[in-house]
């Protein structure tokens, strides 16, 4: 067994990967990362990746990210509830509403959605108000690239992160429009290093490609979307040390009310992982 567990020169790093939902899962393999004796210094997150990610790293307690996160889930079960009706439904005329929507609109969820519902959990935190390093990604519509913001409000970074096109309106900051950080950047491993990190964990809660007929024309650009997307994850989970990828955790990135399936199914896949980072 190597020192991974008494090696504080190490300079541990996190890279939380956007997925939605699925991002719960990133709170177990922080737990995971704790059992192991890992200190992480530094924290990159993108879309839900940087909830969970500023929450760590204000708090450096995977119990309290796990506290505040259950607290988000039952305090805004009505919004989430909308949600999953305007987002989730397959009918084919529900889906013909959204487009009528957005094609008027800026996006289906109200302009204020997201900070209505961020803004309890971190306030008027600063980025100079955290214990650990941390660096949110999101997509400057303008200029077609991924910034990182690692000073100003949480807040306003991580909803710019978490601002899925179409769903949430994208978010002005400095004049700028942004949108969902992993539109192009997927898990944040090399940011992560650009903030110091010498050793980084990356976590990947995309979905699992869905092979096999289509319902519908969406579902096959969803699918022909997906497998853009496999190369990018590829790529950027190479650059890391370690990446755990939660491929089978099989829920829809808008059903942020399935928290404690998602927390169960993760644990599960984490078992051999938490064993590569004890035994390596």
């Amino acid at each position: 067994m190597s020192d991974i567990n008494t090696d504080y020169q190490t300079k541990w790093g996190l890279a939380l990967g956007s997925g939605g939902a699925r991002g719960y899962a990133h709170i177990p393999l922080l737990e995971v990362v704790e059992e192991c004796g890992i200190k992480p210094e530094y924290v990159t997150g993108s879309s839900i990746g940087s909830i969970v990610g500023a929450a760590y790293a204000l708090t450096a307690d995977s119990r309290m990210v796990k506290k505040l996160t259950n607290h988000f889930v039952k305090s805004n079960h009505e919004k989430i509830e909308k949600l999953i009706q305007m987002v989730g439904s397959n009918k084919l005329t529900d889906m013909l509403n959204v487009a009528r929507k957005t094609a008027v609109s800026k996006s289906i969820m109200s302009e204020d959605y997201l900070y209505e519902m961020l803004t309890p959990i971190f306030q008027n935190a600063k980025f100079e108000d955290t214990k650990l390093k941390l660096g949110i990604v999101a997509t400057d519509i303008k200029r077609c690239k991924t910034e990182l913001f690692t000073s100003g409000y949480i807040v306003d970074a991580v909803c710019a992160s978490a601002s899925v096109p179409g769903t949430f309106s994208p978010t002005r900051l400095g004049g700028t429009n942004f949108i969902d950080g992993g539109v192009m950047c997927v898990v944040p491993v090399e940011q992560c290093r650009t903030l110091g990190a010498e050793k980084i964990i990356a976590s990947d809660v995309t979905n699992q490609i869905r092979r096999g007929k289509f319902k519908n024309l969406l579902e096959l650009m969803g699918y022909l979307n997906q497998l853009k997307l496999e190369r990018i994850i590829a790529s950027e989970i190479s650059k890391a040390d370690y990446s755990i990828r939660f491929a089978n955790l099989n829920i829809e990135w808008y059903r942020f009310d399935q928290f404690d399936i998602a927390i169960k199914y993760a644990k599960e896949l984490l078992v051999d992982f938490k064993k590569e980072l004890m035994n390596d």
